[in-house]
């Protein structure tokens, strides 16, 4: 995370705000600091550490988002009491209404000469369908640094498609696709679990009780799912989205 540009900070809001929203499940309750300000709340905040967050915090409640109710010494974290005000919560409604107008789906994966037979079937499907745009960062046009325009299209993105294949008949654990579907998660958007059939005994611990679509691809050069070589991968990918109630923009 200390790798990563410092996003701009009208994205760090919107991070945090969105990650306490799922938190108290989008009524405005309250919390303790100590998970307001913990290890979670960092990465969610973006903060380099935990004083950075203390000071993330006490600006939003200068903003109205949120009110930090002391319990004993004045401004003193550990008594905090954190709840998110209905002008937060308006703030997240709003960034979320503009995420949901957009028709694209971003792909986090490895990308290695190996992959390109399951990214052309994804690219394909998609671009068959309509509705919908897969955007694949490596093959993007754009003028910023590579973390930066990832984060800013996941923001962007309606849903993400995050394929744990990687090295080594799944040892080789693809740093960056765990961290964009946990950026994603932490939105509060949709991701859909995608791996390779020879992959899936080494998915992380972290993962690994998401209900991944599991594929391969056979002799003719289709993507298919495993058990299932009547369904794509792109079939089974559709019908997650289906499933989830969102539909493409016409």
């Amino acid at each position: 995370m200390l790798s990563q540009s410092v996003p701009p900070i009208q994205d760090r809001i919107e991070s945090y705000l969105s990650w306490l929203a799922e938190l108290t499940s989008y009524n405005p309750s309250v919390i303790d600091a100590t998970v307001g300000v913990g290890k979670v709340a960092q990465i969610a905040s973006c903060s380099a550490d935990e004083n950075d967050c203390i000071a993330f915090v006490s600006g939003l409640e200068e903003m109205g988002y949120l009110k930090c109710i002391q319990g004993g010494q004045a401004h003193f974290p550990e008594n905090w009491k954190i709840r998110l005000t209905f002008n937060g919560l308006a703030f997240i409604s709003d960034a979320q209404s503009k995420a949901d107008m957009s028709n694209e789906i971003f792909l986090a994966m490895w990308f290695d000469q190996s992959m390109d037979t399951f990214a052309k079937h994804l690219t394909d499907g998609f671009a068959g369908h309509g509705g919908f745009e897969l955007i694949r960062i490596d093959k993007a046009q754009h003028n910023n640094k590579i973390d930066d325009e990832i984060v800013a299209r996941i923001r962007k993105s309606r849903l993400i498609i995050a394929d744990f294949t990687c090295p080594d008949n799944g040892q080789g654990h693809r740093g960056g696709v765990y961290y964009e579907a946990g950026f994603a998660h932490g939105l509060g958007k949709n991701v859909i679990f995608t791996v390779r059939d020879d992959c899936v005994e080494k998915l992380h611990f972290d993962t690994r009780q998401y209900n991944h679509i599991i594929w391969k691809t056979i002799p003719s050069g289709e993507v298919v799912v495993v058990d299932s070589e009547n369904k794509t991968l792109f079939q089974a990918v559709m019908d997650r989205i289906r499933a989830l109630g969102i539909e493409g923009r016409k």
